[in-house]
């Protein structure tokens, strides 16, 4: 996906070569004297240039970033241009790089995007298991507290009765609670 290019210290193209550029009709040959502006849209074209007279200006290395659209899709190049010296030592033009970051941009943007998932999911969890355990734990505990002594509370052996099976469906509720806590956790992978 790399793009390799020479350019002289006026911005004709000397050389130009790119694996893809069949499949968007370019032809690299067809590029070599012309100006970056064949290739480019005029605001891309001009953007660029300025790029390669701050190199031939400074003869620093210097790096952009540039969107493209191609074929119907915008992509994000990373450029790079450095000076280019003739064998004489004097600068002839820049030679540089463009790689389509594209892809990466996208990963980035999907890794972003799963992390605020999992931080929404994990709110969630949190925020409805205290909201499930808050409810349950005096309920349990004043369960437990009657069913202890029921003739402190002068209760019915059958109110009693009644009063154990709720006891043990809200400590199976809890349990319930803990374990879907804990498998949205391991889900999470925490």
């Amino acid at each position: 996906n790399d793009i390799f290019f020479m350019q002289d210290t006026a911005g004709r193209i000397l050389h130009f070569s790119w694996m893809r550029a069949p499949e968007h009709d370019i032809s690299p040959d067809d590029l070599i004297g012309l100006s970056v502006d064949a290739l480019l849209p005029e605001d891309l074209a001009a953007q660029h240039m300025r790029w390669v007279q701050e190199v031939v200006n400074t003869e620093k290395t210097a790096q952009y970033s540039l969107d493209l659209e191609i074929a119907g899709d915008r992509h994000t190049f990373s450029i790079t241009i450095t000076p280019m010296y003739g064998g004489d030592g004097d600068l002839i033009g820049v030679m540089g790089s463009a790689r389509d970051t594209t892809e990466m941009r996208r990963q980035r943007l999907a890794c972003k995007q799963m992390a605020w998932e999992i931080n929404q999911w994990q709110e969630f969890v949190t925020t409805i298991s205290h909201e499930l355990r808050t409810p349950l734990q005096p309920l349990i505990g004043y369960l437990q507290m009657i069913v202890d002594n029921p003739g402190y509370y002068e209760l019915t052996p059958e109110v009693g009765k009644y009063l154990a099976a709720c006891l043990l469906c809200a400590r199976q509720e809890e349990v319930i609670v803990d374990r879907m806590v804990r498998l949205s956790l391991l889900e999470m992978g925490h």
